[in-house]
C-alpha cells in the first residue's frame, strides 16, 4: 500500500491534466499560460510557480505531502490566475455598468433641465468666456456670428462700433455705480445714514444750480417717468378721492392735460398709458411760427381751449411746456404761461435742453420765469457728456403723502442710491466746470448759425430774427439801449435749418385772399416742395457721411419738411466736438450747397433743351434728388410712346439700359430708374457750375442713337437668321419628300422595306444641310462640307452679285437658287488637287486627269495647283450650318 499510494502521486498530475482539457475553464487557463510564457519568454517553472516554493514540512506522510505539493504546485497558481482574470473582467463590467448608470442619469438630467438655456447649463462658463462675450458684443453687436466665422479679419473688418472716450469724470461715474451696489451691503441703520446724507446733498446743490429753490429731486432712468409721477401728483392735488375711489372721482369733472405739439411723439400715449387715462383726457396745444421760429406754443389757443374746457365740466390739471423744444429749441412765453397756470390753478411743468443755461453766471431773458415753475425736468448727464448719470425732476410740494402715493419718494434705501453718481460728478466738476461745458456747446452752436446765415439759399427755424424798429427820436434811442443792457439772449443750443429756394429770386406773389388764384398751382408747388425735401435728404446724408464728428440729425417739421438739425448740448461733450470741426464743416456745407444751387439753376434749361429732343421723354419724378430724369425713345416709337405693345416695352427698356451703363462709365451721377409701368429710364445727378447742359444732353443723344443702330443692327441679323432657317427647313423638306418618291412606296413599309434593302440595297445617303454666311448673307448645301470635312466658300468678282443674291434668297415666298460663278472650281478639282498635294507636296506639276468617281463631274477638267484665279474657292471655317 506504501508503494502504490507512493507511485498514486506520479500519475494524478496527468489525469489530472487530461480532466483539465475536458473542462473549459482549465483549458482556457491553459491557454492564457501559454500565450504568457510566448509574451515574456519565462521558463516553465516561472509560469507554473509564480509563487514562493512551499516549505518542507517534515513528519507528515509521503501521500499528504504529494497531495499538498500537486495543490501547491498548479492547483493554487491555477487558480489565482483564474480569480485575477475574473476579478478583471469583473472590473470591466463594474466599469461598463458604471458608465451606463452615468450616462443614463445624464439623460435624465438632460430632460429635467431641456428648459434651461444653454449658457446656463452646467456648473457656469469661466469669466475670461464671459467677459470675451460681452466683448465681442460690444464691438461688433453679434457675438454668435463672430464666433461661428471666427477669423481675426473678420473681427477687424465688423468692428465699427465706437465708445466713447472717457475723461476723469466720466470714469468716476462709472466707479460710482459699482460703489453704490458694494454700498448696499452695509446694515440697515448705517445705510439709511449714508443715503439721507447723500440724497440731501443733491437735492440742494441742484435746486442752488438750477435757481430752483426749495424743491425735491426723484432720480429716474426713463427720461418721461418724472413726467407721468408729476402728473400723478397734480392729479392727488386735484383729486383728494383717486388714491382711494380711482376713476370715478374723475368721472364727474374729467381731467385735462395740455401738451404742446412740439413734444416727442409718443408722449400723450405714454401718460394715458401709465396713468389709465383716455386720450381724450390730453389736449395738444398748436405751435405758431413767428419771425421764422418755430415751435413756440400758441398762447392764444391755449388759453381759449383752457375756456372751453371749464366750461365743458373738465378740468384742467397740467401744462407741459418747452424751455428749448426737441426739435427746434424754442422757449415758449413762460411768462405768460406762468400767469396763465396761476389764474387757473394748473401744475405748470417745463422740459428742455435751454434748461442747462440755467447754471450760467448770465441767465437768459427768457428762462427768467422758469424758475417760477412747478417742476422741470433735467437731462444733466446728455448736457455734461458723462454717462451713467440718471434723470432728474425737481419740484415744488408740501405734502409728504402725496409724494409718497405718486411714487415721487420711496423708503428703500438701495434704491436712493442712484444718485451717488451724480454726487460725485458734481463735486468733481465743480460749477465752474458745468458752467465751461454749456456755454461751450452754445458757442458751438452760435458759430454753426453764424456760418450758415451767411448762404442766401440756407433758411433756419431756430432763431427768431427780430425786426430792427426805426429810431424817430432821443426816447426811442435811449428804449432801446435799455433794453439791450435788460435783456439778455443768447443762442439756442439747437440749429434747424434747410435748404430752400433763395427769397432774392423769387417771383410775383399773389396774395393768398386773392380771386385769381387757380387750384392748378397747388399740384406744381407740392411737386416743388417734394423736390426739395430730396435735396434736403441728400444734403443731410452727405453732411453725415462728411461731418460724422457733428452728429447732424435729419428731422422732418410738420409744415416746413425736411431740415438738418445739430445739438451740441446733446453731443457736444460726448464726441469732443471742437470749434474747429464747426468751421471745417461749415465749409464742406457751402461746398455741396453750391453744387445744389447749380443743379436748381439748370433744371429749367434741362427741361427746356429736353423738350427740343424728340428722341427724349421729360418724366416727371420729384422724389429725385437731381437734374431731372428723362427716357429714351427709339424711332420707332416716338409717335405713339403713350399706347406701347409688348415688343416697343422691350426695345425701350434694352435701350434705356444700355445708354445708362454706357453713360456711368464716363460719369457716376447717372443712374437707372424705373416707372410705375416698369419702364426703365435715365436719371441725372446733381451737377456743378461747369457743366454745360446742352453738350451733357447731346451726349446722351448721341450715345443712344449707337445703341438704338447696333440693337436695330443686331435685330436685322435675328430676323436674316429667321427667315435663313425657314428657308433652309423648305428645301430639307424638298429634297427628303424627292427621296422618297425615287425609293418608292415599298421601302417605307416595315417589313417589306428591310427585306428590299436586303435584296437591292439603296444608294447611301449623303448628309446634305444648309450653311448660312453670316457675312456674304448667302446659303449653300453642306453637301461638300461633310464630303471633305471642311467648309468651302465660294466669292463673287462683286459686290453688286453678293447684294443681288442677298435680296434673291430671302424673298417672302421666292426660293431661288443662288447663280454659279463662270470660275467656279468643281469638288472634283478640289479633291484631286488634295490628293495630289498630298502624294507630292514638293511637285508644282498639275495632275492629269482628275478621277471620275463623282457622278456628274467633268473627266477632262484640268486646273494647276499652284495657281488661284481670281474668282477660285477659298477654304474657310466661317458660316453656320442649318440641318
Amino acid at each position: 500500500m506504501a508503494e502504490a499510494s507512493s507511485a498514486r502521486p506520479l500519475v494524478e498530475p496527468k489525469q489530472v491534466e487530461e480532466k483539465s482539457m475536458d473542462d473549459e475553464p482549465v483549458l482556457e487557463m491553459n491557454r492564457y499560460v501559454e500565450d504568457e510564457k510566448s509574451k515574456k519568454k519565462v521558463s516553465f517553472t516561472e509560469t507554473i510557480m509564480p509563487f514562493e516554493k512551499p516549505e518542507f514540512k517534515p513528519g507528515a506522510n509521503e501521500m499528504g505531502s504529494s497531495e499538498e505539493m500537486f495543490q501547491q504546485m498548479f492547483m493554487d497558481p491555477m487558480m489565482k490566475d483564474l480569480n485575477r482574470h475574473v476579478q478583471a473582467n469583473t472590473d470591466i463590467l463594474d466599469k461598463i455598468s458604471k458608465d451606463m448608470e452615468d450616462q443614463r442619469k445624464q439623460r435624465l438630467k438632460d430632460r429635467q433641465t431641456s428648459h434651461i438655456p444653454e449658457a446656463l447649463k452646467g456648473g457656469g462658463q469661466e469669466m475670461k468666456e464671459i467677459m470675451n462675450k460681452v466683448e465681442d458684443l460690444i464691438l461688433f453687436g453679434n457675438a454668435e456670428d463672430v464666433q461661428e466665422e471666427g477669423t481675426v479679419a473678420v473681427k477687424e473688418e465688423k468692428s465699427s462700433a465706437k465708445l466713447q472716450e472717457l475723461d476723469g469724470h466720466a470714469r468716476a461715474a462709472l466707479t460710482a455705480h459699482s460703489l453704490s451696489a458694494y454700498v448696499s451691503t452695509l446694515d440697515e441703520e448705517h445705510l439709511k445714514t449714508f443715503t439721507t446724507k447723500i440724497i440731501s446733498d443733491c437735492e440742494l446743490w441742484l435746486s442752488r444750480l438750477f435757481r430752483f429753490g426749495d424743491a425735491s429731486v426723484v432720480y429716474h432712468e426713463e427720461e418721461m417717468d418724472g413726467l407721468v409721477k408729476i402728473c400723478r401728483l397734480a392729479m392727488y392735488q386735484k383729486y383728494p378721492k383717486y388714491p382711494t375711489e380711482g376713476f370715478e372721482a374723475l368721472y364727474s369733472r374729467p381731467p385735462v392735460i395740455y401738451v404742446s405739439a412740439s413734444a416727442k411723439p409718443g408722449v400723450t400715449n405714454y401718460l394715458c398709458l401709465q396713468l389709465g387715462l383716455p386720450l381724450s383726457c390730453i389736449c395738444t396745444v398748436p405751435v405758431v411760427t413767428k419771425n421764422g421760429a418755430v415751435g413756440r406754443m400758441n398762447i392764444d389757443v391755449l388759453e381759449n381751449l383752457i375756456r372751453d374746457d371749464i366750461a365743458a365740466a373738465k378740468t384742467p390739471v397740467m401744462l407741459v411746456c418747452f424751455a428749448g423744444t426737441p426739435l427746434t429749441g424754442q422757449v415758449d412765453n413762460l411768462d405768460d404761461l406762468q400767469d396763465i397756470c396761476k389764474r387757473k390753478s394748473i401744475w405748470l411743468h417745463v422740459e428742455g435742453n435751454t434748461l442747462a443755461t440755467l447754471t450760467m453766471f448770465s441767465v437768459p431773458t427768457s428762462l427768467q420765469n422758469a424758475k417760477c415753475g412747478d417742476s422741470m425736468t433735467l437731462a444733466i448727464g446728455r448736457w455734461l457728456g458723462i454717462p451713467g448719470l440718471p434723470y432728474c425732476t425737481l419740484y415744488k410740494t408740501n405734502d409728504p403723502a402725496l409724494v409718497i402715493a405718486a411714487g415721487l419718494n420711496t423708503f428703500n434705501s438701495q434704491l436712493k442710491l442712484n444718485c451717488l453718481p451724480l454726487w460725485i460728478c458734481l463735486q468733481s466738476l465743480g460749477h465752474d466746470g458745468i458752467v465751461d461745458r454749456v456755454k461751450s456747446s452754445c458757442d458751438l452752436a452760435e458759430a454753426l448759425y453764424k456760418g450758415i446765415d451767411e448762404i442766401s439759399t440756407i433758411k433756419q427755424y431756430s432763431i427768431e430774427k427780430k425786426e430792427e424798429e426805426d429810431v424817430k427820436g432821443i426816447k426811442d434811442l435811449i428804449f432801446k439801449a435799455i433794453s439791450a443792457l435788460v435783456v439778455f439772449e443768447i443762442v439756442t443750443p439747437n440749429i434747424v435749418f434747410q435748404y430752400a429756394e433763395d427769397g432774392a429770386q423769387t417771383g410775383i406773389q399773389i396774395a393768398p385772399y386773392s380771386t385769381n388764384v387757380e387750384d392748378e398751382e397747388e399740384p406744381e408747388e407740392d411737386q416743388n416742395a417734394v423736390y426739395y425735401d430730396a435735396l434736403n435728404m441728400w444734403l443731410g446724408e452727405t453732411m453725415q457721411m462728411e461731418c460724422p464728428k457733428l452728429n447732424f440729425q435729419i428731422v422732418k417739421l410738420e409744415k416746413e419738411g425736411i431740415c438738418l438739425r445739430f445739438a451740441p448740448l446733446e453731443c457736444a461733450q460726448v464726441k469732443g466736438i471742437k470749434p474747429e470741426d464747426v468751421e471745417e464743416s461749415i465749409v464742406k456745407l457751402k461746398d455741396q450747397i453750391n453744387i445744389l444751387d447749380a443743379t436748381v439753376g439748370q433744371r429749367d434749361k434741362f427741361r427746356a433743351v429736353v423738350d427740343q429732343q424728340k428722341n427724349l421723354k421729360l418724366i416727371e419724378m420729384p422724389k429725385w434728388a437731381g437734374l431731372g430724369v428723362v427716357q429714351y425713345l427709339p424711332e420707332s416709337c416716338v409717335n405713339h410712346s403713350d399706347h406701347l405693345s409688348h415688343k416697343p416695352r422691350h426695345e425701350i427698356n434694352t435701350v434705356n439700359i444700355e445708354l445708362v451703363k454706357k453713360l456711368k462709365a464716363t460719369d457716376t451721377a447717372f443712374s437707372l430708374g424705373r416707372l410705375e409701368n416698369e419702364l426703365a429710364c435715365v436719371k441725372f445727378g446733381l451737377i456743378t457750375d461747369d457743366t454745360d447742359v446742352e453738350e451733357l444732353i447731346d451726349h446722351v443723344m448721341k450715345c443712344g442713337k449707337e445703341i438704338e443702330e447696333s440693337s436695330r443692327y443686331f435685330e436685322a441679323l435675328a430676323d436674316l437668321i429667321k427667315q435663313g432657317i425657314e428657308i433652309a427647313n423648305e428645301d430639307l423638306k424638298k429634297e427628303s419628300e424627292e427621296k422618297l418618291q425615287q425609293e418608292g412606296v415599298l421601302r417605307q413599309v416595315p417589313l417589306v422595306g428591310s427585306l428590299l434593302n436586303w435584296w437591292s440595297p439603296p444608294p447611301k445617303d449623303q448628309i446634305k444641310g444648309r450653311t448660312f454666311n453670316l457675312k456674304s448673307g448667302t446659303m449653300a448645301s453642306t453637301e461638300t462640307t461633310y464630303k471633305y470635312h471642311m467648309q468651302v466658300q465660294e466669292e463673287t468678282h462683286s459686290k453688286e452679285k453678293d447684294k443681288k443674291v442677298k435680296t434673291n434668297l430671302f424673298q417672302k415666298g421666292n426660293s431661288q437658287t443662288e447663280p454659279t460663278s463662270p470660275t467656279t472650281k468643281t469638288a472634283q478639282e478640289i479633291r484631286s488637287e488634295l490628293q495630289h498635294e498630298s502624294t507630292s507636296p514638293t511637285s508644282k506639276t498639275p495632275p492629269e486627269k482628275a478621277p471620275t468617281d463623282i457622278p456628274g463631274s467633268p473627266s477632262t477638267t484640268e486646273s494647276p495647283a499652284n495657281t488661284e484665279a481670281p474668282g477660285s474657292p477659298q477654304v474657310k471655317d466661317e458660316g453656320t450650318d442649318l440641318k
